[in-house]
């Protein structure tokens, strides 16, 4: 029963720390987008799809290791995490660099100082939700909201002042993403100094790499190939294009996001074992259709009532942010993806990733010279039920 009852409370809270996040990502969208014309921000938005891409070396499924871990292995085992992270960060720099000299030499300065510019802050920007997952880890959960509010306004702010002095790519990235490194700093040095100095457990054990990769493989449906989408979409229909379709996409992943963060830091803890997967598997698969029948519905709501409020100039993503809905159909059989993790079948899981991303590539660059823009929804669409098919083809191989 205690169990029970502490599960609800890190539930509850995890759930409001996801609303701080959505928000604070929305907030962000709803500046650029107010006050940048839509070939700048479909510029912004396309670094920022590239420079998530990159990110992915800087191995994010690392967090759930952090927060299962960072009350137990003391401060200097957390330090070097948090300084692998970086240095495998320090792989997006090189990565935007070579795009900023590729925009150079085509003569694209905007492109190419805004590269420039998100390249340099990249290793401590990706690093913004890490003092609230250290926090997590310590189960001081009002601290985390705390710190995670604190920094998506700082985000905001950074935005803001951005498109008020600059009005233009470089000059909005270098506020935006410079405020975030510096909030980022600043909290996380402040979530260091909370966790223990001693590694509490005497164990030897150190950061699993192999298990990192695994949850980082895991958020490729959620971070990598809406951002190669984006990528897509800006390099075959161009900026305009792009800045309507990351309005359309907004409702969607921001509910994907949520859906990821309670898979990843509430449900897969308790798929510690291959028996206990094979019980738990039902009941998550059925609270995940559940929550995601309550989030459609909330969808609907929300693009009908409230879009059309803070994007105004963008009204005509209301038809398309309709369609799209029908991708959130499949997201509970992502719950398989957790059995593989839980299973440790990394190279099942490297064949899905592997299978989505071809099943995803083949199909935008199928869809979107033919139908344009509405051919990237239908795309999109495709791609999420051909998700839930593989899954579920390599989750029936792995027994």
């Amino acid at each position: 029963m205690k169990r029970l009852i502490t599960s609800v409370y890190e539930i509850k809270w995890a759930i409001v720390n996801q609303i701080i996040l959505s928000l604070g990502a929305f907030g962000a969208v709803v500046v650029l987008s107010w006050f940048l014309n839509r070939d700048i921000f479909g510029e912004i938005r396309y670094i920022a799809a590239v420079l998530a891409i990159l990110s992915l070396f800087s191995l994010p499924g690392a967090s759930s290791i952090v927060i299962q871990s960072s009350a137990t292995i003391g401060k200097k085992r957390v330090l070097q995490i948090i300084k692998n992270q970086f240095k495998w960060g320090l792989i997006a720099t090189i990565g935007a660099l070579c795009f900023s000299f590729v925009y150079f030499l085509k003569g694209d300065m905007g492109l190419g100082y805004g590269f420039l510019v998100g390249g340099f802050f990249a290793p401590i920007a990706n690093l913004y939700q890490v003092p609230g997952h250290l926090l997590a880890g310590l189960k001081h959960f009002r601290n985390k909201t705390f710190v995670d509010g604190a920094i998506m306004s700082a985000i905001i702010i950074g935005a803001i002042l951005g498109t008020l002095f600059t009005h233009n790519v470089p000059g909005t990235l270098l506020f935006y993403f410079g405020i975030q490194s510096l909030a980022t700093l600043v909290f996380l040095l402040y979530a260091v100094k909370k966790i223990p100095e001693n590694d509490t457990t005497n164990s030897a054990e150190i950061l699993d790499i192999t298990h990192s990769r695994q949850l980082t493989i895991f958020q490729a449906p959620f971070t990598f190939l809406p951002a190669l989408e984006k990528v897509f979409i800006f390099l075959l229909l161009g900026p305009s294009s792009l800045a309507i379709f990351t309005i359309a996409v907004l409702p969607i992943e921001h509910m994907r996001g949520a859906f990821k963060s309670l898979l990843q830091f509430s449900v897969l803890p308790h798929f510690e074992d291959e028996t206990k997967t094979r019980l738990s598997l039902k009941k998550w698969l059925g609270t995940a259709s559940l929550l995601t029948t309550g989030g459609i519905i909330a969808l609907l709501i929300f693009i009908k009532f409230v879009l059309p409020i803070f994007f105004p100039q963008y009204i005509e993503v209301i038809s398309l942010s309709f369609v799209l809905i029908l991708a959130i159909i499949p997201i509970p059989l992502q719950v398989l993806t957790l059995a593989l993790i839980a299973s440790r079948k990394i190279k099942d899981l490297f064949l899905y990733a592997g299978s989505l991303t071809m099943v995803n590539v083949v199909t935008f660059l199928a869809l979107i010279p033919l139908f344009g823009l509405m051919g990237a929804i239908v795309a999109k669409v495709i791609t999420e039920f051909s998700t839930a098919i593989l899954l579920g083809i390599f989750h029936k191989n792995s027994k």
